[in-house]
């Protein structure tokens, strides 16, 4: 970074093992150590970095100024709104003299964003830490993205609640994202009811993985991992299922952690890792083979530029995917495009109309199967024609469907209508809706391999034909940010693939068969 002539930003992320600051592994000594060897590094800024919000007012105060003392570079706090705190936490800071903090425009502010940067701005005014900022010009801007800007974004909001904290940060020290991140998980699991469980086990699960920060990608492996515990341990095994990134973390390609990592829990992850079971203790990128060129040659013809490239070696299936959209290769779901300010009028017109009670929901009922008694009949109304079939049940007329006749035609003299010779038979009772069979390979004889949450397909290491030992790894599941290595679930040859790379499915569909 230096040779390059860039600023090097060195950065310390901000947890906790205490509700407060302090204890055995994350104290001050602990923050102001890490600030000295990113000194000695060169580091020209040195930044906190606290993406989950926990750091508290006066915990604030006594960590800058304890690092103002210690190390010459400026000091840098980045706080997130989650739990509330940000703002506090700010102003003591800027008190204890930190040099650089992170807000945002209020309409991008506070939920799991950052503090507003319009009331700091106030706060400051007049004092020896006066920001300079004209809050006049602050609110035009604001009045520019309220109107122009985030309509386009409101519906992607979350209404489900009426707070914009989460105080589970304070609970649970679990940021915002990754809390929201299980919840969806264990619905989609049907085992939401199971999350104070979670809550329970992610504290084990972080001391037994070293006590790492929760932090991206970090946090996500705890999650993770705490999630799978929580569904499939039993009373005699712990950690029956562990995920590949708690092995690539065990075998020291995350760095070393703040203390060790739990010694049975290390030697179950690696038991048969492919890199070898006996942990590193070097730089975690020295065991690690070059991709770069791997993944220029993955893009050509649709990468741009070397952000394009990294995108992909990051995330091979989903980056793809994104690049596939961005250079219009096909078309991104609805789902994830923002809305045009004609699409944000029409629907806002909408809950005007449900608020003042223009709108009457629409019934959904099926419709009964015809019999063999149906008739047609010619029906006119207010110079519109329509077609109606009128099915006699039990001998009560039943108007069965009304369809609008596009087409101009003369209005014909109805006929007479002679009665039915016969009571006509009563209408077949509609038949009751069919439960959704999960996906399954065309040829299901054999042992299938269930998906045992929902996800997506990274890889299959097998083919149709393919030999397979009981246990060996069939294919990469994605699920919660994490890859997940399913074992085959039987001795055999693959039989069938139920789908293919970067496909999602549910829990319970057949990813595999084996035979």
């Amino acid at each position: 970074i230096k040779a390059a002539g860039k600023h090097f930003q060195g950065c310390i992320c901000y947890t906790l093992t205490e509700p407060r600051l302090g204890g055995e592994v994350y104290n001050i000594d602990y923050y102001v150590k890490k600030a000295k060897d990113l000194e000695s590094m060169g580091a020209d800024t040195i930044c906190i970095k606290d993406m989950a919000g926990l750091i508290a007012p006066y915990d604030a105060f006594e960590l800058v100024a304890a690092l103002k003392k210690a190390v010459k570079p400026p000091i840098h706090l980045h706080s997130h709104f989650t739990s509330g705190m940000s703002a506090l936490s700010m102003l003591k800071a800027v008190e204890a003299g930190v040099d650089i903090i992170d807000t945002v425009m209020a309409p991008y502010a506070y939920r799991t964003a950052h503090a507003a940067i319009e009331p700091l701005v106030m706060a400051l005014l007049g004092t020896n830490r006066d920001t300079g900022f004209d809050i006049k010009l602050l609110a035009k801007i604001n009045d520019v993205l309220e109107k122009e800007v985030m309509p386009k974004y409101k519906h992607l909001l979350d209404d489900t609640k009426m707070s914009i904290i989460d105080i589970n940060v304070l609970l649970h020290q679990t940021p915002g994202g990754m809390l929201s991140n299980l919840v969806n998980q264990l619905k989609e699991m049907d085992a939401v009811e199971r999350i104070d469980d979670v809550f329970a086990e992610l504290p084990r699960v972080r001391k037994d993985l070293g006590q790492i920060p929760l932090v991206t990608p970090t946090s996500q492996i705890v999650g993770v991992q705490t999630v799978m515990n929580v569904l499939f341990d039993t009373k005699d095994e712990r950690y029956k299922r562990i995920t590949d990134q708690v092995k690539d973390l065990c075998y020291g390609l995350y760095g070393k952690t703040a203390v060790p990592i739990n010694a049975d829990v290390q030697k179950k992850a690696l038991k048969g890792y492919a890199r070898g079971e006996k942990p590193i203790t070097a730089r975690a990128a020295s065991v690690l083979d070059p991709e770069l060129e791997k993944a220029k040659e993955a893009t050509k013809g649709l990468a741009k530029d070397i952000d394009d490239v990294l995108i992909y070696a990051l995330y091979p299936v989903t980056g793809l995917k994104f690049l596939k959209w961005k250079y219009g290769k096909e078309a991104p779901p609805a789902d994830t495009k923002a809305r045009t300010m004609e699409e944000v009028r029409a629907a806002d017109d909408l809950v005007r109309k449900a608020k003042a009670g223009l709108l009457v929901e629409k019934p959904q009922k099926k419709a009964p199967a015809p019999s063999d008694q149906l008739r047609k009949f010619n029906v006119f109304v207010d110079g519109e024609y329509f077609e109606v079939g009128v099915d006699a049940v039990g001998g009560t007329p039943l108007v069965n469907y009304a369809r609008p006749i596009a087409a101009a035609v003369a209005m014909p003299a109805p006929a007479p209508v002679a009665a039915p010779a016969t009571a006509p038979a009563p209408a077949a009772a509609p038949e009751a809706p069919k439960a959704e069979a999960p996906n399954a390979p065309a040829d299901t004889k054999g042992s299938p391999l269930l998906a045992p949450m929902p996800g997506m397909i990274v890889k299959y290491l097998k083919n149709v034909g393919d030999s397979v030992k009981e246990g060996e790894t069939l294919l990469v599941l994605e699920a919660m940010k994490m890859e997940n290595a399913l074992p085959a679930p039987a001795s055999g040859t693959v039989k069938a693939l139920g789908f293919s790379s970067g496909d999602s499915v549910k829990k319970g569909d057949v990813l595999a068969v084996v035979g």
